[in-house]
Parts: structure tokens; C-alpha cells; sequence
């Protein structure tokens, strides 16, 4: 039996809590959808302090501190082991490295965000529901934070960069990840036809998120994956033929639309000819149409010379690293923590390191088919819409790794956490725990 297995069977025993049936508290529940907006919000790391989320944090826990005094986590929790591996081999990778301590305050932030932090939500996931609707606050209020920036009060918004804008809560590269977090939700109540005006709404406000910050690597994962993600979860769940007909002629018209958009970037030989997120995959479709790969390293030379220090990263790796953040690229603009997660935690904490990611982030896998047969089985639209959005977080999370550093923030981990606390709450569904919720 695998250690999620036991967990979840120890989740599941007479006399242990079952949390999406458990009454959830308000007052704590206010306090996590406060905690998660903030703690969302990337860019009050720089704009305030860098350690505003963790003040934050400690300020959370002095307010719901009655509940931890009382709350009962189960001893196996489902991503337990992997967190405390990981936690371990960051630890460990610090004895050899240039600066020890750095490494064990790391190895300390990671246990704190993924053995408790992660314990806690996922044997009380009733609260993730109210991170959930932090998520969804968190976008409209980014969204009314850049109307405010068009009208021109730039303290609230601004182009930060060329054809990339953020937010007083997000910079560009942050802004994508909080649209993302509610795309599935709505887009997936939208064709459930559920309340379509608000969750028209909402999907606007978070693919205006996705646009304006100008991330090509969240301009990417909505078109490859979280749209073909959607498509399929209708296909599946097509109540009809003609639903799922419908479906697959959406998708044909989509992969149309895809080529054809793909073929117009190519031929934009002028960066300045397209915003947002389509003029920075429009300048890589034209570099690639016009020089191959070589066009790809004049589009992105940094990334380039990333991957080239994690191939050797590869080449080299052995059980126990040379320390967090000591596996850095060298390019003309100054040295770089590789931009790829996998490669990082290899060259950085060893193969032991990359091992207990992988397992945290991928091991949720082997119990996919039994949530979504629960999922399936919901009669509520909006519960379904849920769990089918954190499954998408789930992969969007492990697909990101492709294209960004491993981080030991809150702002990162929150967006796996959470979705993996809603996972789990899927797998472990029966009928009495959907209707004791209430949708968010």
C-alpha cells in the first residue's frame, strides 16, 4: 500500500474527521480568504517587504490560534512524505554549500508551507473552499486595478515592461498566474450554462489577466492546455451525442484557429505589430520561421544558455546537490537560477530532491481516474466545475516547472496547495460530503 493510500484510508476511518463534511468555522474561514488574497499577491513582496507574506502568515496564525490548538491532522497525510523528503534534501544539499544557513532557512520554509501548511488544508479541506474564493477575488480585483491603470492612475497599474503590464498586487510574469487560477472554474460553468453572465464575466476578467501580463509561457499553457483540458472534460462528460459532436467541432475549430493564429505571428516581422501576450509569442514564431533554432536562441538567448547549464546539470547529478540556488547559468546580462524547475532541483538538491518533487507533484496521479469517477457523479455543476479546475491547476502547476525556477514562497506553493487539498477532497467524495457543501 502506498503512503497516500494508508493516507487516505486513515482519512477515512471510523471516528477521524472527514473535513468536507466537518462544519467549517466562519471566523477561520474569513481569515484564509483574507491570508490568500494577500499572500497571492506577488507583487507586495517587493512593493512592501520582502517578507510581507510571511508577516502576514504569522499574523493569520495569531488569529485562528484556537483552531490550531484544537485541530487534528492525520499522522499519514496525502503528500506528507514527499514534502518531508524535499524538505530534507534541501537541508541536506545545504552542508556543502557556500552559504549553509541560507539553506537551512529554506529547507525551513518548505517544511512549514508543505508538512504543515499543506497537512492542514488537506485534512481541513473545507477551508480550501474559502482560498478558492480568494482566488476568484483576487482576479476581479486585478482586473479593476487595470481599468484604473487605462484611466491613467499608473499607481495601480502600469505597461511595466514592453507590451507587459501589472498591477499594485502583480508584476508582469505574476499577473498570468492569478488569471489562470479561475479560468477552468468558469469557462467550465459557462458551458454548464450556469449563471452564464457572471461566469462570462469572470473568464473575461482572468483572460485579461493572462493577455495583459504578456507571459508567454501563461499565454501557452491556456491555449495547450487548459482549452484542450476543458474540451476533453466535455467530450467525457457529454450528456448527449449531440453535446459531444458540438465538443469535437469546437475543438476542430479551435486547432484552426491555433495554426492559423500561429501562421500570423510568423509572419509579423515587426515585434510592434502585435501586444500583450501575441507580440512576444509573434517576435519567437517569426524568429523560429525565419532562422530555426538559431532563431529560437536569438528570441531567447538567456533560456537558451538555461537549458545548456541544465543538460550538464544532468550530465552531473548525483544523490545530494551542491545546495538551493547554487546551479546558475552564465550569460551576458549576469549569472541566473535555471528557469526550469526539474533541472534546478537536480543540479541544486540531487536526485533525492528531484524525486520528492516529482512525487509530490506528479503522485497525485495514480489517483486521478477514482476522482474523476467521484467528480462524475456530482449532481452539482459548480462542485464539479471545482475539482475539475483543481485537476488543471494540478498539471498547469507541474507544466510551469517547465519555464520557471523552484521558489519557497508562499505565492507559488499556494497555488499547488490548495488545489491539491481539493484533489484529495475529490478522491475521498461520497454523496452525504456533496451535500453538506455549498458551492463557492
Amino acid at each position: 500500500m502506498t503512503s497516500d493510500a494508508r493516507a487516505l484510508t486513515a482519512l477515512e476511518t471510523p471516528g477521524a474527521e472527514f473535513p468536507s463534511i466537518a462544519p467549517p468555522s466562519k471566523w477561520v474561514g474569513g481569515v484564509v480568504f483574507v491570508w490568500t488574497t494577500l499572500v497571492v499577491a506577488r507583487g507586495l513582496l517587493g512593493g512592501v517587504n520582502p517578507r510581507f507574506h510571511w508577516l502576514v502568515s504569522a499574523v493569520a496564525v495569531i488569529f485562528i490560534a484556537p483552531f490550531l490548538l484544537r485541530a487534528r491532522c492525520a499522522t499519514f497525510a496525502p503528500g506528507l512524505l514527499p514534502a518531508w523528503l524535499l524538505a530534507v534534501s534541501v537541508l541536506l544539499s545545504s552542508v556543502g554549500s557556500p552559504d549553509p544557513l541560507y539553506g537551512l532557512a529554506e529547507a525551513g520554509k518548505l517544511g512549514i508551507m508543505l508538512v504543515v501548511t499543506l497537512t492542514l488544508f488537506v485534512t481541513h479541506s473545507r477551508y480550501a473552499h474559502y482560498a478558492f474564493r480568494a482566488f476568484v477575488f483576487s482576479a476581479y480585483l486585478n482586473v479593476v486595478l487595470l481599468l484604473a491603470g487605462f484611466l491613467g492612475v499608473a499607481t495601480l497599474s502600469r505597461e511595466m515592461m514592453l507590451r507587459r503590464w501589472g498591477t499594485l498586487l502583480d508584476y508582469p510574469g505574476s499577473l498570468w498566474r492569478v488569471g489562470i487560477l479561475s479560468v477552468g472554474w468558469s469557462a467550465y460553468l459557462l458551458l454548464a450554462r450556469d449563471k452564464p453572465v457572471q461566469r462570462l464575466t469572470l473568464l473575461a476578467a482572468s483572460l485579461a489577466l493572462i493577455y495583459f501580463d504578456g507571459s508567454r509561457t501563461g499565454f501557452l499553457l491556456l491555449c495547450l492546455v487548459a482549452v484542450p483540458f476543458l474540451l476533453v472534460v466535455r467530450v467525457v462528460e457529454g450528456r448527449s451525442l449531440v453535446s459531444r459532436l458540438a465538443t469535437v467541432g469546437a475543438a476542430f475549430v479551435l486547432t484552426l484557429a491555433l495554426v492559423a493564429g500561429w501562421n500570423w505571428a510568423a509572419s509579423q516581422h515587426s515585434a510592434s505589430q502585435a501586444s500583450g501576450s501575441l507580440g512576444r509569442i509573434a517576435q519567437l514564431a517569426s524568429s523560429l520561421k525565419l532562422e530555426g533554432a538559431t532563431g529560437l536562441a536569438a528570441a531567447d538567448p538567456v533560456r537558451v544558455r538555461m537549458l545548456q547549464t541544465g543538460l550538464a546539470a544532468l550530465r552531473e547529478a548525483g544523490v545530494v546537490g551542491s545546495g538551493i540556488e547554487t546551479t546558475r547559468a552564465g550569460t551576458e546580462e549576469g549569472l541566473f537560477v535555471l528557469h526550469m524547475t526539474y533541472f534546478q532541483v537536480l543540479g541544486d538538491l540531487g536526485l533525492l530532491g528531484l524525486v520528492a518533487y516529482l512525487w509530490l507533484t506528479l503522485g497525485w496521479l495514480l489517483w486521478l481516474p477514482r476522482a474523476w469517477a467521484n467528480i462524475r457523479g456530482m449532481v452539482s455543476a459548480p462542485r464539479r466545475g471545482l475539482y475539475y479546475n483543481a485537476i488543471l491547476l494540478l498539471f498547469l502547476f507541474a507544466l510551469a516547472a517547465l519555464f520557471h525556477p523552484l521558489s519557497t514562497e508562499w505565492s507559488e506553493w499556494i497555488t499547488f496547495v490548495i488545489p491539491y487539498a481539493l484533489f484529495w477532497e475529490a478522491v475521498r467524495a461520497t454523496p452525504l460530503a456533496e451535500q453538506a457543501n455549498v458551492a463557492p
